[in-house]
């Protein structure tokens, strides 16, 4: 039988600022004295980019994974003011990144431009957590 992990991923979304890392800290803490089961397991968190390089170097070598919420579908530099590429992530120390939020979707984010972004994170070597599902309006409405 294969050993699988389960994964539990936290999106923080528009959410926190530096001093947030006390509650990955509280985390982390219950994550390290789960002995007997953390290796069943991984805890990856996604923190908005603001805070991505600097949880990245506190969590290195700890239990908790960061990862980026989302990334732009245009790799390296460029002229796409406020947006971040894969590449400037991965430069950050972060191997994961959420890909498909359906918000992204209901704004405008098309297939297209979905399987850009999914191209250029296997580019660059980032686990995806890829995003299934509706929004709430459609959950709501038992459209799934």
């Amino acid at each position: 039988m294969a050993n699988v992990s389960k994964y539990f991923i936290g999106n923080w979304k528009m959410f926190g600022i530096p001093s947030s890392f006390k509650i990955l800290d509280r985390i982390n803490h219950f994550f390290q004295k789960d002995k007997k089961n953390n290796k069943k397991y991984k805890v990856i968190m996604a923190p908005p980019f603001i805070l991505l390089q600097d949880f990245s170097k506190r969590y290195k070598n700890k239990k908790i994974i960061i990862s980026a919420q989302n990334c732009y579908h245009k790799d390296n530099f460029g002229a796409h003011t406020g947006n971040i590429s894969p590449f400037m992530i991965k430069k950050m120390g972060i191997h994961y990144i959420i890909i498909g939020h359906s918000e992204n979707r209901a704004s405008g984010e098309t297939d297209k431009i979905i399987e850009e972004k999914v191209s250029l994170a296997l580019k660059n070597n980032f686990n995806i957590i890829f995003c299934i599902g509706e929004n709430k309006k459609d959950k709501r409405n038992k459209k799934t």
